[in-house]
């Protein structure tokens, strides 16, 4: 057996919202714990479809796989319902663009997710402990008129940015 799921999506569910190039330069993940010759060959032959359908093959175990995406889609996925849950009384009429960025995963089918924060709770619970701490940081750092804290963290999130669009975006 090889787990596996594409890192590909929307939060838009349906046929109306097909897309042919879905998986084109997406991560796939492919999860094998088992090192034996049968179990590395079925891990190549999937790699070899998810390559097939333009996606780019990841192999992990299922800890690391737990870990990522804990924190690579399932905090981002919660974290843009806790920040349109915080606005849902708010008067939309200034909302622009960073905020349909920043809340779009908010309509995500919850079906699809309950799953997903059940059985991974465990990481994502430690994942939104971290994003918190974070933000609690630039509170922090915001209340004290640190703002050279806050242009390190800027730098910092814009270096990480810049590699990930130059890697894995090219």
């Amino acid at each position: 057996f090889v787990g596996g799921h594409p890192m590909a999506g929307s939060h838009n569910a349906g046929i109306d919202y097909a897309d042919a190039d879905l998986f084109c330069d997406a991560p796939y993940a492919l999860v094998n714990d088992d090192t034996n010759d049968g179990s590395i060959a079925a891990a190549r032959e999937i790699s070899d479809v998810a390559q097939a359908i333009g996606a780019r093959p990841v192999m992990l175990t299922a800890k690391e796989h737990d870990r990522i995406v804990a924190r690579l889609s399932h905090a981002p996925q919660l974290q843009a319902t806790a920040l349109a849950c915080g606005v849902d009384e708010a008067d939309l009429r200034l909302a622009g663009g960073g905020f349909a960025e920043m809340s779009r995963l908010a309509g995500s089918q919850w079906p699809v997710w309950e799953d997903i924060c059940r059985t991974n709770a465990d990481e994502i619970a430690a994942a939104l402990d971290e994003l918190i701490g974070r933000i609690e940081g630039i509170r922090s750092w915001i209340g004290a008129g640190d703002f050279d804290a806050i242009g390190s963290a800027f730098g910092q999130a814009n270096e990480l940015m810049r590699r990930f669009q130059t890697s894995f975006k090219a």
